[in-house]
């Protein structure tokens, strides 16, 4: 499996993906956590999508990469709130401001 870096090219993570990984329903698989896909060479900042593409190898040969495809998306938690009172003079039907 291949990833898509900030630059546009792909790249392999060979820490997190080394095809060496327990078949899980007679497939391979990878996790690759979050900081890595933050850190070089991928780069990717928050809210960007992540595109790999795969290849399958079997006793025939190996396939060509797929169509990238866009299965996640980076996202994050915000931190907590760090004030909850309520600012009561823009409070309307529809609004409650903090």
């Amino acid at each position: 499996m291949e990833i898509r870096q900030a630059n546009g090219e792909y790249s392999i993570d060979s820490t997190n993906c080394d095809a060496s990984k327990e078949p899980i329903f007679s497939t391979r698989y990878c996790r690759i956590p979050v900081a890595s896909l933050k850190a070089a060479p991928y780069s990717l900042p928050w809210g960007s999508s992540v595109f790999a593409r795969l290849t399958a190898t079997n006793i025939k040969g190996t396939s060509a990469f797929s169509t990238p495809g866009n299965g996640a998306v980076i996202i994050y938690k915000p931190d907590a709130p760090i004030n909850l009172l309520e600012d009561v003079s823009g409070r309307t039907e529809s609004t409650l401001l903090i």
